[in-house]
C-alpha cells in the first residue's frame, strides 16, 4: 500500500469520526475513556466489587462497539469504487438513456469526477461530480448543445445562446471548469412573436425526440422569462398552452399591452 492510499484511508477515518461526532453530538470514544477513568477513581466508587463489575460491563460494551464498527468499515471497503460507479451508471441509464463510464478521478469513497458517454451518440459525454452523498451533472446541457448545433431551422438565428462552465456547488476542486451550462432563448415583444417562438421551440423538441426530456430553451419578455417546455413528455398542444398561459399571466401582472391577444385567450387565463 503506497503513501497516497494510506493518506486517503486516514482522511476517510477522520471524516467518519467527524460524522459520528456530528450525528451524536459527542465523541463516543472520548466519553467512554472518561467513564473508565471515573470508575477507576476510588473516591467515586468505594466498593471494589461494584467498581470491578461496572468496569467489566463497560469493557464488554466497548468490545461490542468496536466489533460493530469493524463490520461497518468492512462492508464499506467491500463496496469498491467500481461498484459505486455502476450505481451512478444505472441512475444515468434509468433517467437519460444508455450511458457508460469512460473516465473517472475518484477517492476511496467513489467521490470525485466522472465522465459518461452515450452508447447511442458517442459525442454526448455528460460529466458528473459526486461528493459526500451529493451529485451534480450536466447531462441536459450537453444533450441540448449537441442537438442545437446539429439543428437546421429557418428560425434558428432568432435564438440567443448562453453557455460556459457552471459553478461547482459540490466543493470538489477537481470539478472546477468541469460542468457546463447551455441554454438558448428568443426575445419577444408581443403575442404573435410569442406564438412564433413557441413553434420554433416545438420544432427543436421534435428534432431531439430521441431524448424525452425538457429542453433548456426559453422565451424572454423584457427581464422575465417563459419556459414552455418545462415537463417530461409534454405534447405539442401542452407546450403551446403553457407558453400562452405564462405570457398572459405576465401581461396581466405587469400591466402590459393586451392589444394583439385574442379575447378568448385572455378570458381563459
Amino acid at each position: 500500500m503506497n503513501e497516497k492510499e494510506l493518506k486517503e484511508i486516514e482522511e476517510y477515518i477522520n471524516i467518519k469520526d467527524s460524522e459520528k461526532i456530528s450525528k451524536y453530538g459527542i465523541d463516543m470514544e472520548k466519553e467512554l475513556n472518561k467513564k473508565i477513568e471515573q470508575i477507576n477513581d476510588p473516591k467515586r466508587i468505594k466498593n471494589k466489587k461494584t467498581r470491578k463489575k461496572i468496569r467489566t460491563g463497560i469493557i464488554a460494551l466497548s468490545c461490542l462497539i468496536i466489533f460493530l464498527l469493524v463490520l461497518i468499515y468492512s462492508k464499506i471497503a467491500l463496496q469498491s469504487s467500481w461498484g459505486r460507479l455502476n450505481t451512478n451508471e444505472k441512475d444515468f441509464m434509468k433517467f437519460y438513456g444508455d450511458f457508460k463510464v469512460i473516465s473517472k478521478d475518484v477517492d476511496l469513497q467513489g467521490d470525485g469526477i466522472y465522465v459518461f458517454q452515450s452508447k447511442k451518440i458517442p459525442e454526448i459525454t455528460p460529466h458528473l461530480i459526486k461528493r459526500a452523498g451529493k451529485m451534480d451533472e450536466d447531462t441536459l446541457a450537453r444533450i441540448n448543445k449537441y442537438y442545437f448545433e446539429k439543428w437546421e431551422d429557418k428560425d434558428k438565428s432568432k435564438f440567443k445562446v448562453e453557455e460556459g462552465f457552471k459553478e461547482n456547488h459540490i466543493n470538489d476542486e477537481r470539478g472546477n471548469n468541469f460542468l457546463i451550462f447551455f441554454r438558448t432563448y428568443i426575445d419577444v415583444n408581443n403575442y404573435q412573436e410569442l406564438v412564433d417562438a413557441t413553434d420554433a421551440i416545438i420544432r427543436f423538441v421534435e428534432f431531439k425526440s430521441d431524448w424525452k426530456m425538457p429542453t433548456d430553451n426559453f422565451i424572454r419578455v423584457g427581464e422575465d422569462i417563459i419556459i414552455p417546455n418545462n415537463q417530461l413528455h409534454q405534447t405539442t398542444d401542452e407546450i403551446k398552452e403553457e407558453a400562452k398561459k405564462q405570457y398572459i399571466e405576465l401581461v396581466k401582472r405587469k400591466g402590459l399591452s393586451k392589444e394583439d391577444i385574442p379575447k378568448e385567450e385572455i378570458e381563459k387565463y
